[in-house]
């Protein structure tokens, strides 16, 4: 995450790629499909301590590319304030 917030641009780029590539007929439709698939499964793994690791992964995958979309939209937005305020409750034991 922090490593991100050093790259802007580059989140920017992947945030536009990503959503141009919604679209099947996108060429890099398939790497981002593989993409999200393979940091889900990532995700699941780190949360498997979690009652539903796999709805706990779709809810950290959903929470953290919404919040880099926000970010790329208004940088003012504070990454990793929001960030840790979400963590504090997410990474609880349940």
């Amino acid at each position: 995450m922090l490593r991100n917030l050093e790259r802007g641009q580059l989140v920017r780029l992947y945030v536009v790629l990503g959503a141009e590539a919604v679209d099947p007929a996108h060429p890099a439709h398939q790497y981002f499909v593989r993409r999200e698939q393979s940091t889900y499964e990532g995700f699941e793994r780190l949360v498997r301590w979690k009652t539903h690791p796999d709805l706990a992964a779709r809810e950290l995958l959903a929470f953290w590319t919404g919040l880099e979309r926000q970010w790329v939209m208004d940088p003012s937005v504070d990454f990793l304030a929001v960030w840790d305020n979400f963590a504090d409750r997410f990474f609880v034991a349940s």
